[in-house]
């Protein structure tokens, strides 16, 4: 039985170091380039849940299942609510297959075929929403030429951030088919020991097959008489005009139905959370913030649903703090500008916070507190009186001590 080899990732100033299968590196390899394949112009971006086993702050990535994506704002990975929907059941359905048993939810990667080696707000939110605990990383993934692609892990800092604008340390993919697996008989099954199996030889060149000989003998006619005649010269350059202008026309109407338009910028909606306060974020630097006129965002919080209108000056703070009741919160933002209306939303997932004392039982305690201070008074008088006791028999002892020594 072959076994799969495994190469590490770390930096001193990293939380986790990571080991990953070859064999998941190939399929990871395999599901970014097919992406590139389903569009022309960098094709599509894709995702996907790796899973494994850890060691304390060393994990080790075995196996991967892809994040659906219907790609409903364009090429790039972004998860719509329906998208969402099917994730979050795909989630809870892996904790129930037997094929993912005795391995732990390690983090996700994305692919990026546009831009830098780095993480977006989009892939912040993702991050943040489902991959929370400090040990969970996200891979991002840069497809180069042929199959040659880079990566970087970025996983969560000590202090609870990220580093989104650049991994600790970049690396690229192995090459393919080497050193993935490391078969016990390679001899058996005709390969080099470089990995790759044997070829038989090349069959030898077949020589040139001659035309067939006419069976109608060629009779040349001599004389004037038999030579055809010359054909009229044609003018070929308004065919020429003519067939630019069809393919101008197909060309024009390709681009307007069949290249998709650009997709919409987003907001950048993120949620994080301290001692239950949600700190609810956009990106007050996107042309849609800048361009708007008012806004608003729809907290829906457990049954609670709470609505608060966005002035043009909190939407340019690009913050908002919300005391959550319950431990799941989604929040949708809407704007409204001289570009038109955009809505994206957020969702958090946690635990419910401690609910506060009711007023019956703030009286409660303060009424016990009230008796506890009382008794602590009362002690501390009789203390003071005791004082006062001692005080004055010392005083006594001391005078009879004189006495006596007097007397003496």
């Amino acid at each position: 039985m072959s076994e799969a080899a495994f190469e590490s990732w770390g930096v001193d100033d990293a939380s986790v170091s990571v080991e990953y299968s070859l064999v998941v590196i190939e399929e990871m390899r395999h599901q970014v380039s097919q992406g590139l394949l389903r569009f022309s112009r960098g094709g599509i971006e894709v995702g996907g849940v790796l899973y494994g086993t850890r060691d304390g702050g060393k994990i080790r990535i075995q196996a991967v299942r892809s994040i659906p994506c219907d790609h409903a704002g364009g090429p790039s990975f972004a998860l719509s609510a329906d998208d969402r929907t099917q994730f979050e059941t795909q989630l809870a359905d892996d904790a129930q297959d037997p094929h993912l048993q005795g391995l732990v939810r390690l983090g996700w990667f994305v692919s990026h075929t546009r831009g830098e080696l780095a993480m977006t707000q989009g892939d912040l939110e993702i991050f943040s929403t489902y991959f929370r605990d400090p040990w969970q990383v996200t891979m991002v993934i840069r497809p180069g030429r042929g199959s040659a692609m880079r990566a970087a892990f970025f996983p969560w800092e000590p202090d609870g951030t990220v580093r989104t604008a650049q991994g600790h340390k970049e690396f690229s993919f192995p090459d393919r088919l080497t050193g993935v697996i490391d078969a016990p008989s390679r001899a058996e099954r005709g390969e080099s020991r470089a990995g790759f199996r044997s070829l038989p030889p090349l069959p030898t060149p077949l020589a040139p097959i001659e035309p067939p000989r006419s069976s109608v003998p060629l009779t040349v006619f001599e004389g004037s008489q038999y030579l055809p005649k010359p054909m009229p010269e044609r003018k070929v350059w308004p065919w020429l005009v003519g067939g630019l202008a069809v393919l101008a026309v197909a060309s024009f109407f390709a681009l307007r139905f069949f290249v998709p338009a650009a997709p919409p910028e987003s907001l950048g909606l993120v949620m994080t959370e301290a001692q239950g306060q949600l700190q609810i974020q956009w990106s007050n630097t996107s042309k849609t913030i800048v361009r708007a006129t008012k806004g608003q965002l729809n907290i829906t919080d457990g049954t609670a649903v709470e609505r608060v209108a966005l002035t043009r000056g909190q939407l340019s703070d690009g913050h908002y703090l919300y005391t959550r009741k319950g431990g799941d919160v989604e929040v949708r933002m809407e704007v409204d500008g001289t570009g038109g209306a955009l809505a994206e939303s957020s969702r958090f997932l946690g635990r419910a916070p401690v609910a506060p004392p009711s007023a019956a039982d703030s009286q409660l305690l303060e009424s016990q507190r009230t008796a506890l201070q009382a008794e602590v008074d009362r002690l501390k008088g009789q203390n003071a009186a005791l004082t006062e006791r001692i005080q004055q028999l010392e005083r006594t002892q001391k005078i009879l001590e004189s006495r006596l020594t007097q007397s003496q």
